[in-house]
């Protein structure tokens, strides 16, 4: 990006030295100024630079701006990672081998009880 802001900020440079050297070389040789037409090209040509150099510089810095969200984003994650990580890893390794090795069979599943009591209804009811 940094090649398009460069390239567009220098044919904005040269094109308007140019029409400006022209303007000011016939002037003083030429009572008529130059044609509208022959003013006007170059001028859309300098707009058009100056609007590609824009764009590539915002482009840039948005990128800039998503690269240091990116970074502080995985830092985050990271530092993260490594605070809650450690202790849910000991606290899996810690059950799993209190209950690896126990002589009592494990406790089947038992299903909860249904549930009783006050029953939600509706002014239709």
């Amino acid at each position: 990006m940094t090649a398009f802001k460069w390239i567009g900020i220098l044919i904005a440079t040269v094109t308007t030295a140019l029409v400006t050297l022209a303007n000011l070389l016939l002037a003083p040789f030429t009572t008529p100024t130059m044609p509208n037409p022959i003013n006007g090209f170059p001028i859309r040509v300098v707009v058009v630079g100056w609007l590609s150099a824009f764009m590539a510089y915002l482009q840039e810095r948005s990128d800039r701006k998503v690269d240091r969200f990116i970074e502080f984003l995985l830092g985050r994650l990271d530092d993260l990672e490594n605070r809650i990580g450690d202790r849910n890893n000991g606290f899996v390794e810690g059950y799993l081998l209190a209950h690896e090795n126990s002589p009592e069979p494990r406790a089947p599943v038992v299903p909860l009880a249904p549930r009783g009591g006050r029953r939600v209804t509706s002014a239709d009811d």
